[in-house]
């Protein structure tokens, strides 16, 4: 009984110790931010530019059904094509009511305006005619 009380003894000595002691050092981790500030990534996408309202007449030529509207591809008198993004979330948000019309018919959509990368222009329609 009595070397089960020593070894007892022995082990909670050790495990105070051991729970006592830093094998780090006291001293504590300096940073230099100055060189912390220069590594880090700096966000390289652009703003995107102020969008404008645009309103445009034209035949519709492509349509893309999407879950709470579609995409329709227009074709104004002069040629020049746009991408009308007809949602009815958009439209509720512009007091327009959503009705969806197919490839072929001639509508007139106003809204916010951006152009992609490749100079397409997209239109947010919030209005529809």
């Amino acid at each position: 009984m009595n070397k089960v009380i020593i070894v007892g003894a022995v082990v909670f000595s050790a495990i105070i110790t051991s729970c006592g002691s830093s094998s780090s050092p006291e001293t504590p981790v300096q940073q230099d931010t100055a060189k912390a500030a220069q590594t880090i990534p700096q966000d390289t996408v652009a703003a995107p530019p102020a969008s404008d309202t645009l309103r445009v007449t034209g035949v519709i030529s492509k349509i893309e059904n999407g879950k709470d509207g579609y995409m329709a591809t227009l074709k104004d008198s002069t040629g020049k094509e746009f991408v009308a993004t007809i949602s009815i979330v958009n439209l509720q948000k512009g007091n327009s009511k959503f009705k969806r019309y197919n490839t072929g018919e001639k509508i007139t959509v106003s809204g916010q305006s951006w152009k992609d990368d490749s100079g397409m222009e997209h239109i947010t329609v919030r209005e529809l005619q």
